[in-house]
């Protein structure tokens, strides 16, 4: 029977093709990840649990602030196993304007109603001192929420159920959220995949983060449902040198490389002839 929900994929490549190669990430501080389907079952079990553990129920939403991690698809997809609603925000970095991010944060937090917030130590404590107290939602450290064991058997699913907010930048206003069911997304996944004739012997390369639809359903979660790989990039990394993308798919034999327009305009303008030494 062909799965319906993205959770059904999950357990499915993750059982049958455990040793798989599912995910890698690549890092200018440290050498790549690579996280098998089995692997990326087993970690999303993980983050569940701990969810499960600080009250987080079907249809509770909650923000996923990290960096660029492994940890990055696990936990959206601990949230989903429980039937919760996940969504990724951007997580800080130098060039961002502190004050207007958690002004925005506290505004979309009390709007969308948020059950809780997964971040690493210094973010958490930064939102602990900026969230009005008495309407914050509780705030996770992925260590803590990771240390409860495999959750069990997941939540019943449908196609119809939520299985993402996406929200726009807010660069011209209040962030607003999409939401998206199972079946939307699938959809669209099987429309970019008929489109440009995307089959099991592809492998998908992108910088464009998992906060992004683009990076998210149309890399992560299309190789999760067609059980294949992607390589994943820092957009910080690829942004202070675009040519480490030519690497990467001359590396791992990428075959499917997406971006945006400006973003091959930048490469043009950006990478020269000798930056190209050693990419077929």
């Amino acid at each position: 029977m062909t799965p319906s929900t993205l959770i059904e994929y999950l357990v499915h490549h993750g059982e049958t093709r455990a040793d798989g190669l599912y995910a890698r990430y690549l890092f200018s501080d440290r050498t790549p990840v690579e996280v098998t389907f089995g692997q990326n079952l087993a970690r999303t079990r993980r983050f569940a649990a701990g969810y499960s553990a600080h009250g987080i129920r079907k249809g509770d939403i909650v923000l996923v602030i990290l960096e660029h991690h492994e940890d990055l698809m696990p936990a959206y997809l601990g949230a989903t196993w429980l039937g919760a609603i996940p969504t990724f925000l951007p997580h800080p970095n130098p060039k961002t304007n502190l004050e207007r991010y958690y002004l925005n944060l506290e505004t979309l937090t009390a709007s969308s109603v948020v059950a809780a917030i997964l971040a690493r130590p210094a973010v958490r404590e930064m939102l602990a001192r900026k969230l009005p107290e008495g309407s914050r939602p509780a705030l996770l450290d992925v260590d803590e929420v990771t240390s409860h064991g495999l959750s069990p058997a997941p939540s019943p699913h449908s196609p119809e159920d939520v299985a993402l907010i996406q929200y726009s930048s807010g660069s011209t206003g209040l962030q607003k959220g999409a939401v998206l069911s199972h079946r939307a997304i699938l959809a669209e996944i099987a429309g970019v995949g008929e489109f440009f004739d995307i089959g099991q012997d592809d492998r998908l390369l992108s910088w464009v983060p998992l906060y992004h639809d683009w990076g998210l359903v149309c890399v992560a979660l299309h190789a999760l449902a067609d059980g294949i790989e992607y390589t994943l990039l820092s957009p910080i990394d690829w942004v202070r040198d675009p040519v480490i993308a030519w690497r990467a798919a001359n590396d791992h034999r990428c075959t499917v490389f997406y971006q945006p327009n400006f973003a091959f305009n930048l490469m043009t303008r950006r990478i020269k002839d000798g930056d190209m030494d050693g990419v077929d």
